[in-house]
C-alpha cells in the first residue's frame, strides 16, 4: 500500500475572486503534500481565471483547467475526466480546509481502506478554528449508524467532506448529472453520492471512518454562490398540511430517541444537532398542520416532554434556533406562523430571527449545518 498516495482536490471556480484567497490559501497550508488541485475555471468573467493561473505558475501542485460556463457539475466532471490521484475530494471555491484535513484523512483511510472516510464541518468560525489545535480522533462505525445519528440522511449529501477512490469511480462510470447543479436544479451532489455508495457497497451498511472534527469550513456568506441564488430563485410553495401529523412525529421522535438514548446528552453538539433541528422543525410543522385543518392545539407534543428535551438542549448548549423562544414561551400559534415564513422564505421570518439573537446574547450561531 501506498503510504503517501496522491490525492486530488476538485475546485470548480465561477467568478470567486473575492474568495479564492481563503480557499486556495487553506490547501496551500495542507500539511500533507503529496495532493493536487485542479482549479477548473468554469468561464469566469471577473479576475478568478487570473488568480488561479498566477498560483498554478508557482506551484505545480494547483493545474488549472478552462472550459466554458456549463455548470458546477460540468466543471467537477472535467476534472474527473483528469485528475491523476488515487483519491479525491472536493473543495467549493468559499470555503476553507483545516490544515490537517488531508493528512488526517489519508492516515484514516490508509489504516481502513475499505471503509469511506469522513469528517465533520461546520459554518462556526470558533468551532474551525479550535479544531486546528485537536489532534485526530475517529470511530468506526457504519451508514446505518450515522442514519439513526442524522435522521435527516444530509451525511450522504455532502461531498467535500470524504474521500473518494478514483478507481471505483471510473470503474463504475460515476459522472455528475449535468442537468443538475444549475441556479434553478440543484441535487448533484445527493444523486452522485448515492451512485458511488451503491457502486461500492451495493450488499452491506456502509462501513465508516468518522471524525466528527471539523475540518471543513463551510462558509455561510456568499450570497452568489450557486445554492444560494437557487433557493431565491425557486418558486417557493407550502406543503399540504398532514393530518394527525402532531401524533405520528411524536411516535416517530420516541422510536429513534429509544434507539438512541444517549443522543442529547453524551453525543458532543457538533453531531447531535442536525438530530435537534430537524425535530425542532417538524414540531414546529405539527403546529402548523394542526392550526390549517383546525384540529386544536396538539396537546401532547405542546405538553409532552418530547419538546421540553429538544428546547433544553438548545439552552444547555447555548445554541441559536429561531424556533427556540416562540416554542419555549409557549407561543405556539406563532411558532406555526413562523414555520410558514420559514417555508416561503419570507421577510419577517428573517426579521424575527435578528429579534431572537439580540433577546439571546453569547449563544452561538447553528454550528455543524
Amino acid at each position: 500500500m501506498n503510504e503517501q498516495p496522491l490525492v486530488s482536490v476538485i475546485l470548480p471556480v465561477y467568478n470567486g475572486e473575492q474568495w479564492l484567497a481563503r480557499s486556495l490559501g487553506s490547501l496551500q497550508a495542507q500539511t500533507y503534500q503529496n495532493f493536487e488541485c485542479l482549479m477548473v475555471n468554469d468561464g469566469s468573467t471577473d479576475d478568478s481565471r487570473a488568480v488561479c493561473a498566477a498560483l498554478a505558475e508557482k506551484d505545480p501542485r494547483f493545474r488549472l483547467l478552462d472550459k466554458e460556463n456549463g455548470g458546477v457539475s460540468s466543471a467537477r466532471n472535467a476534472a474527473l475526466a483528469q485528475l491523476r490521484g488515487e483519491w479525491f475530494t472536493f473543495c467549493d471555491q468559499d470555503d476553507a480546509m483545516d490544515p490537517h484535513s488531508l493528512e488526517y484523512a489519508v492516515t484514516m483511510q490508509n489504516a481502513h481502506p475499505d471503509r469511506l472516510v469522513m469528517w465533520g464541518y461546520t459554518r462556526d468560525a470558533a468551532d474551525f478554528a479550535a479544531a486546528a489545535a485537536k489532534p485526530l480522533e475517529f470511530e468506526l462505525t457504519d451508514g446505518d449508524a450515522m442514519l439513526r445519528r442524522h435522521p435527516c440522511g444530509s451525511i450522504f449529501v455532502t461531498i467535500w467532506n470524504k474521500l473518494f477512490n478514483t478507481a471505483a469511480v471510473r470503474a463504475a462510470g460515476l459522472r455528475f448529472d449535468e442537468t443538475l447543479g444549475k441556479r434553478d436544479n440543484l441535487g448533484e451532489d445527493k444523486l452522485f453520492m448515492e451512485q458511488y455508495l451503491a457502486a461500492r457497497w451495493p450488499d452491506t451498511p456502509v462501513p465508516m471512518a468518522y471524525a466528527a472534527t471539523p475540518r471543513y469550513f463551510h462558509y455561510p456568506d456568499n450570497r452568489t454562490s450557486i445554492t444560494r441564488t437557487a433557493t431565491q430563485r425557486l418558486e417557493l410553495t407550502l406543503p399540504d398540511p398532514e393530518p394527525g401529523y402532531a401524533t405520528f412525529i411524536l411516535a416517530e421522535y420516541q422510536a429513534a430517541r429509544a434507539e438512541m438514548p444517549a443522543c442529547l446528552t453524551d453525543i458532543p453538539p457538533l453531531e447531535s444537532i442536525a438530530f435537534v433541528r430537524h425535530y425542532t422543525r417538524c414540531f414546529a410543522f405539527a403546529l402548523w398542520c394542526a392550526e390549517k385543518l383546525q384540529e386544536g392545539r396538539p396537546v401532547e407534543l405542546t405538553n409532552g416532554p418530547e419538546l421540553a428535551e429538544l428546547l433544553n438542549w438548545w439552552q444547555t448548549n447555548r445554541i441559536f434556533n429561531p424556533y427556540y423562544l416562540p416554542l419555549r414561551r409557549r407561543m405556539f400559534g406563532f411558532a406555526a406562523r413562523l414555520y410558514q415564513w420559514d417555508e416561503l422564505k419570507q421577510a419577517p421570518f428573517f426579521r424575527f430571527c435578528q429579534l431572537f439573537r439580540l433577546l439571546l446574547p453569547g449563544w452561538k450561531a447553528n454550528a455543524g449545518e
